[in-house]
């Protein structure tokens, strides 16, 4: 390894070590009792007090364009038909990436490029929705196709999002996160299996819309199915026959009415969790369809109940039929079978157009490509004017569901889409109680179930596993956390960073010294939920009183690490103050890969912040073309677990390669590429630079850069890294976030 970057890694582990600059003795304390999964938040229904009411309105022209220009007086909001005055008015403009990012490892430039700064988009939160009770065998496939091209061309850095299904059978993964491999890993759970629940699969067949048929007493169907089951023998007398034909279709009816409470269940539950997170939410809901049946199921006020969380989110939902274009001809030839068979697409459809134009998004159908559709529907739920009112206080207190509609003063060639209801809650009480009943209701698979021979928690311990738990980041003790993995002689290793804001903890003065008690608890998960690792370390801090000069608290570091099996594994630790109370959390994935597959892999990017006025461009630590002392040793880096630097700083990092193609007699040839994105735009991209493998292990080349931030607004960016083995003829990419104060 070349002395300058192990100079480097050196500086790394020394300044994780003392960065807190404080004497932090740790005492073990018997690891808190964990569950098989994360519990979710004790309340699962999110509330909005009624006291301002957000919505989120669309505005488009005959064309289909958004109407730019809009003030707050040309709209008329009106509930229940009474006008109601608008409170807040804003404009949301989101807009879309460019282009998707490049995934080619090599640069176009000879030289390194850099960009002019241009405003990035607003990070998206986007939920899809796969509606695998009601997808079949080849359309689970098109679903994670789908999904497989939002990850790959749609999601930006900046965005978050999560795969949910209405089965529950993703568990674990039905998280919101900015991790690819997660939302890949969650498509891939979806499976090939069939597991549509309604069909009774006896003889003869009966399908969900002539189940409706017959209970409709549709004379043409149940004469049909009565005439089928005689000839099947089943039934010796027409009447037999019938009744047999009736008695199937309400069985059927019912088993079907089962499964779609599960979806319209699963979807408000989404949208209520997700009301937690800032910003407007678009969810992409992907089904074959269902029955709306009214008549026979509570359809009308589970869409009522959609719709009020959709609007209590500011979400929108865009459905979308994945069945495509149809060209299968009907079972039979009869007349009867052709209205079935015209008449079942409809009807099947009607749930999905009924979601979509409640919560103010799009129904998308007979397109066996919904992939331009996808890129439409982000682009287009991206920019909107949010409308903040206070409702009728002479209306409150009756639970009922309220008709919203907003116009455009004078105009009513344009159309406006928004979330057209909500639900006027009865009291505070009432709210009470309905989330707690929600929270009993849960799916199993989301609901940590706890050990009755478990002992009592306390108060605090109480505490923390809520904080632990929690579906967002607790803020009440700022706690960042740096997840890294690298490969150790004894296998993979997992090295968590946790940093606890300083200024936040209560330090006591005695006798010129400061101190403090700040407690630390994690836990390490499998993608499955199955707790693999935990710590519990209570820190008492110890350190001269000269610290604190300035004004300023040093922060508080803890480290731990552990050896895990290759896979994806999420970390999730919580912080309390022990004299104040005050709790923070944070949560991270990351992914171990499997270097027995003998494939190119490789580590996290271990970055850190130097302040060296001497890194002023980017210096390439292990290259041919420049010498060792070429990397200035000025400023010693300083290990960033928050990850965010000052722009007057550089950035360094450090990356291994694994399982590069080469030996001693040909040496492997591996080039990397170093670039920095806003949003989908790359502003800074590096020519490629060879890694070169003098004085290294081929199966573990270490290399390491630093880019200057010089210049770069505020904000959050993007570090990536491409690595290309041109033996192999293989590529490899490792990221991470950034943001620049």
């Amino acid at each position: 390894m070349p002395q300058t970057l192990r100079r480097f890694l050196n500086s790394l582990v020394v300044a994780c070590a003392l960065a807190g600059c404080l004497l932090a003795r740790a005492q073990q304390q018997e690891p808190k009792p964990q569950t098989d999964a994360p519990a979710q938040d004790e309340e699962e229904v999110v509330r909005v007090e009624t006291d301002l009411i957000q919505t989120g309105v669309m505005v488009f022209d005959k064309s289909g364009k958004f109407v730019d220009g809009l003030r707050q007086e040309d709209f008329e909001l009106t509930v229940e038909g009474s006008p109601r005055p608008v409170s807040f008015f804003e404009r949301v403009a989101g807009t879309p990436p460019a282009s998707p990012a490049p995934r080619g490892g090599a640069a176009k430039s000879p030289a390194a490029a850099v960009a002019p700064p241009a405003p990035a988009a607003a990070g998206r939160t986007v939920i899809i929705f796969a509606d695998d009770v009601h997808l079949n065998f080849e359309d689970r496939k098109r679903a994670r196709d789908l999904i497989k091209h939002f990850v790959d061309d749609e999601l930006t850095d900046e965005d978050n999002a999560a795969v949910i299904s209405s089965s529950g059978r993703l568990g674990f993964l039905q998280q919101f996160t900015d991790n690819r491999a997660v939302l890949r890993e969650a498509a891939a759970r979806l499976g090939d299996d069939q597991i549509r629940e309604a069909t009774d699969r006896l003889r003869p067949p009966m399908t969900e819309y002539e189940a409706l048929l017959i209970d409709r007493r549709d004379p043409e169907v149940v004469d049909a199915f009565a005439s089928a089951i005689m000839a099947e023998g089943l039934a010796v007398s027409k009447e037999d026959a019938t009744f047999q034909a009736y008695s199937r279709a309400r069985t059927i009816l019912q088993m079907t009415a089962l499964v779609s409470r599960k979806t319209y269940y699963a979807l408000e539950q989404a949208l209520r969790r997700s009301a937690q997170m800032p910003g407007r939410k678009i969810v992409l809901f992907i089904s074959d369809g269902f029955l709306l049946d009214p008549s026979n199921t509570n359809s009308s006020e589970y869409l009522r109940r959609v719709t009020d969380a959709a609007a209590r989110a500011n979400a929108v939902v865009y459905t979308f039929d994945a069945r495509g274009l149809d060209a299968a001809m009907p079972a039979g030839t009869s007349r009867a079978a052709f209205r079935v068979a015209s008449g079942e697409r409809f009807e099947m459809q009607d749930p999905l157009a009924n979601i979509a134009e409640r919560t103010g998004g799009r129904f998308y159908k007979n397109h066996n490509d919904m992939r331009p559709d996808v890129g439409k529907s982000l682009a287009e739920a991206s920019r909107y004017y949010l409308l903040a009112w206070r409702p009728d206080p002479e209306l409150r207190g009756k639970d009922k569901f309220r008709r919203v509609e907003v116009k455009v003063k004078g105009r009513p060639e344009l159309s406006v889409r928004l979330q057209n209801g909500y639900i006027d809650e009865d009291t505070k009480e009432g709210q009470l109680a309905k989330a707690a009943q929600a929270t009993k209701s849960e799916p199993k698979n989301v609901k940590a179930s706890v050990s009755a021979s478990a002992p009592p928690l306390s108060p605090e311990q109480e505490q923390m596993r809520a904080a632990l738990n929690s579906f967002t980041p607790k803020p009440g003790l700022p706690t960042s956390l740096s997840v890294n993995y690298l490969e150790a002689e004894g296998g993979p290793l997992l090295s968590a960073a946790i940093r606890v804001e300083g200024s936040a903890v209560n330090f006591t003065r005695e006798a010129g010294r400061v101190k403090a008690e700040v407690e630390v608890v994690g836990v390490v998960y499998d993608s499955k939920g199955k707790a693999e690792e935990t710590f519990s370390r209570r820190l008492s801090l110890d350190g001269p009183s000269t610290l604190f000069e300035g004004g300023h608290a040093p922060n508080v570091f803890y480290n731990y690490q552990a050896k895990l099996t290759p896979g994806l594994h999420q970390v999730r630790v919580a912080a309390r103050d022990v004299k104040t109370g005050r709790i923070g959390s944070a949560t991270q994935w990351v992914e171990v890969p499997n270097l027995k597959s003998n494939k190119l892999a490789l580590s996290s990017l271990l970055v850190a912040e130097t302040r060296a006025e001497a890194a002023r461009r980017l210096t390439d630590a292990a290259g041919a073309s420049k010498s060792d002392a070429q990397l200035e040793p000025a400023a010693a880096a300083e290990f960033s677990v928050d990850r965010r630097f000052d722009r007057t700083s550089a950035l360094r990092y450090v990356l291994f390669v694994y399982n590069a193609r080469g030996g001693a007699a040909a040496p492997p040839d591996v080039t990397l590429q170093t670039q920095i994105f806003r949003g989908n735009n790359a502003i800074f991209t590096a020519p490629p630079a060879r890694v070169s493998p003098e004085g290294q292990d081929p199966a573990r080349l270490a290399y390491a850069a630093e880019v200057p931030l010089e210049g770069l607004p505020p904000g959050r960016y993007t570090l990536r890294v491409t690595v290309d083995d041109r033996a192999a003829k293989a590529t490899a990419a490792q990221r991470v976030s950034f943001t620049i104060k």
